[in-house]
């Protein structure tokens, strides 16, 4: 087992009561959810939320503010708004589902006693998913041993998946039921995290989107942090002009230039084949944005003057550029065919860009070599006309594709010493320049 997955899920788990729940966050940081089963809080046996205990790994008492039910389901899950959990990174999983695929279940059993100064951590055991219906009920097969007393009070545990594309923890689904006690399969029954997403909805309660989404100001203190240096000091100076360039247009406080706004006006020109929304949730891909966006700000100047300008700048910015992205660690030599070769860009203007924003391998220049749109030759079976239609057109594209970590890496990494040896008291204009001698021919408005 993957010990970084273990600790990040362990610490998302909460005992509920006699039972188990799991931490997440709403896109707020007014409060935090507890995800349980609802057998766990139900109000015959506590009428009032005070009687719900709900506490965490150190044994520190989380307060409950409201319990939120379907009085019109037979579906055993509830959410509890509790007060606000600093330091939640769970995101949820949201693609299909496989047989057989592992995961992970954490909880509290209700007959485990401690020594004397031990940490109650939660047990885990290793899960293979056995059949799903309709992705919101799921079974699976207990690839632990364990008797049915030793998982007591694991009702409400978080069923994880450790996903090492992209390095993080993601809540699959919550259990509610062990298999019988006189059954021999070990099998354990839960909820998808759909059914929570769709309860959610249902209540109109806050959404499970990052805060981060919110606002630009969460994504600031991570520009090019991916970049390899060999002095971590070495692009301060950069960094606080960028910087300044973002607090100058208030780009942190703007209700309009924010993630989610973006996301809800130009999810188009974000997405590519087969790609969900939940894909852009990733905090990567508006650090890479944010750093974008700084860069151009330098370059292209918006008339703040203007009524509504900042909506304006975002669609001039959806005008000239299209952006790729993928959080999942991909080669560059297969960029094109895993993101772009089945993406339709008919709506993309002649004269745009297409930026992409990927982890993985960087190509040799940041203007993607046209030798990379070699496709095979079968990749046509199973395509219904259109794709096939849309992989041909994609063939002759004239955008040119830029790669922006290769592009980052060119124009700061690769110039770190120059950088960090610039007086800006004997060179006021060195910064300026450096930005337009690396960037301009790439992003400057034409």
């Amino acid at each position: 087992m993957n010990e970084y997955f273990s600790e990040k899920a362990k610490k998302h788990v909460v005992k509920v009561s006699q039972g188990s729940g799991v931490l997440i966050q709403p896109k707020t940081l007014e409060f935090s959810y507890v995800l349980t089963a609802k057998h766990v809080v139900n109000e015959e046996e506590f009428p009032e939320l005070q009687d719900i205990e709900v506490t965490d790994r150190r044994g520190q008492r989380i307060r409950v503010l409201q319990r939120i039910l379907d009085a019109n389901s037979d579906d055993d899950i509830a959410i509890l708004k509790v007060e606000f959990q600093a330091g939640l990174e769970l995101g949820y999983f949201y693609e299909d589902l496989n047989i057989e695929m592992g995961v992970y279940i954490y909880g509290y059993p209700s007959n485990r006693s401690l020594g004397l100064g031990e940490v109650d951590e939660p047990s885990t055991y290793r899960l293979s998913l056995l059949d799903f219906r309709n992705n919101d009920v799921l079974e699976f097969r207990n690839d632990s041993i364990a008797l049915h007393e030793d998982v007591s009070g694991y009702s409400g545990s978080g069923i994880f998946y450790f996903n090492n594309s992209i390095q993080k923890v993601q809540i699959l689904g919550i259990q509610n039921r062990m298999a019988e006690a006189e059954s021999n399969d070990g099998h354990i029954r839960g909820y998808s995290i759909r059914k929570f997403i769709a309860l959610i909805d249902s209540q109109d309660l806050e959404k499970l989107k990052p805060p981060y989404l919110s606002s630009f100001s969460h994504s600031e203190s991570s520009l090019f942090s991916d970049l390899a240096l060999s002095m971590d000091t070495s692009l301060d100076i950069v960094k606080r002009h960028l910087k300044d360039l973002l607090s100058q247009h208030n780009i942190n406080n703007s209700q309009i230039i924010t993630p989610e706004e973006i996301i809800d006006r130009f999810k188009e020109s974000l997405l590519s084949h087969q790609q969900l929304e939940e894909d852009l949730y990733q905090p990567q891909m508006w650090i890479w944005f944010l750093e974008f966006l700084s860069v151009y700000l330098s370059l292209n100047q918006p008339d703040r003057q203007q009524e509504n300008w900042e909506a304006i700048f975002l669609t001039s910015i959806f005008q000239r550029f299209r952006v790729i992205y993928t959080h999942k660690q991909t080669n560059f030599r297969r960029l094109y065919r895993e993101y772009i070769a089945f993406t339709d860009f008919s709506s993309m203007p002649t004269n745009a860009k297409v930026l992409i924003f990927a982890n993985g391998d960087k190509p040799p220049s940041p203007i993607l070599d046209e030798r990379l749109k070699e496709i095979p030759r079968d990749i046509s079976i199973g395509l219904d006309r259109h794709q096939i239609d849309t992989v041909r057109n994609n063939k002759k594209l004239p955008n040119p594709l830029i790669h922006w970590p290769k592009l980052n890496e060119d124009c700061l990494a690769d110039k770190e010493h120059e950088i960090a040896d610039i007086n800006l008291v004997e060179q006021p204009d060195a910064l300026d320049q450096l930005i337009e001698c690396g960037y301009g021919g790439v992003l400057r408005d034409e």
